[in-house]
């Protein structure tokens, strides 16, 4: 019956029309569940969760398919069941739309070998995405290309051939496959500041949480990662903490690399 539903559903999809991909994580406590798998939580703690997936036509903000999926299936995974939803759904060439939680090598080597269309957000640390941010860190920060429909940005764009592997897993055999994207870098001083702003809020509250002994409980996790990374931390011959001060060396890289956000095509024409 569900099928059937997704099926009428996607008969509203017309030529070359796009569709998000988007999920959503939930904690369950129940032991009648049975999607609820331990995995770790976005605060970094160990949990049951399970995932909801969602397809949705863009145009018509109007859902076309969902799945409700155990907690610790991998991104990569998620992705390629989605296409051969989409594929089960219309003959239709259908453009997928995600976001950097799902751009790893492995999906975009997924989606180059199922021929899938797609525009995706990528992190900026990754490795090469990086690199080409160096490349025009000069041009974007005093430049770059004006973008209409958001003055506070500069943009920049370049086509990239490499090379992307996808790892051995049930169902699948490793491969690696060669793929050329369009990459787009966006850069505004505006959203730059803003996360200095949300960083240095962050940074003072978990001092205060560290220096008070307030209680951590969920946010222990996360306030640890923070800290080991982003805090000097000053203790007395007691070992109670004295004094936090920022980790100059890491607050710098993280400030260089602010205010960008990439996309990646597999066509050109979503550059324009």
């Amino acid at each position: 019956i569900k099928q059937s539903v997704f099926k009428s559903r996607a008969e509203i999809l017309g030529d070359g029309d796009l569709v998000a991909l988007d999920s959503t994580t939930v904690v369950t406590v129940s032991t009648r569940n049975a999607g609820g798998r331990k995995g770790v939580h976005k605060d970094g703690v160990v949990r049951k969760l399970f995932k909801i997936v969602y397809i949705y036509n863009i145009d018509l903000r109007k859902p076309i398919a969902y799945a409700i999926l155990p907690g610790n299936i991998p991104d990569s995974i998620t992705v390629a069941n989605s296409i051969k939803q989409i594929k089960a759904l219309t003959d239709r060439k259908i453009q997928l739309i995600d976001d950097a939680g799902y751009c790893t090598d492995e999906t975009i080597a997924i989606m180059l070998k199922e021929k899938q269309p797609f525009v995706t957000r990528i992190e900026a640390d990754t490795k090469w995405i990086y690199e080409l941010i160096d490349k025009h860190r000069d041009t974007l920060e005093h430049g770059g290309e004006f973008i209409e429909c958001d003055p506070k940005f500069s943009g920049v764009a370049e086509t990239v051939t490499r090379t992307f592997h996808a790892r051995k897993k049930k169902g699948q055999e490793p491969f690696d496959i060669e793929g050329t994207l369009h990459v787009m870098i966006f850069y505004s001083s505006v959203n730059k500041a803003k996360d200095d702003v949300e960083f240095r809020t962050t940074f003072k509250s978990y001092s205060d949480d560290l220096i008070n002994e307030k209680s951590l409980c969920d946010e222990r996790k996360k306030i640890e990662s923070f800290s080991k990374k982003y805090m000097n931390i000053e203790r007395d011959e007691s070992g109670k903490i004295k004094a936090i001060t920022v980790n100059r060396k890491e607050y710098d890289n993280r400030l260089k690399d602010s205010g960008y956000l990439v996309l990646i095509s597999d066509a050109e024409g979503d550059l324009n």
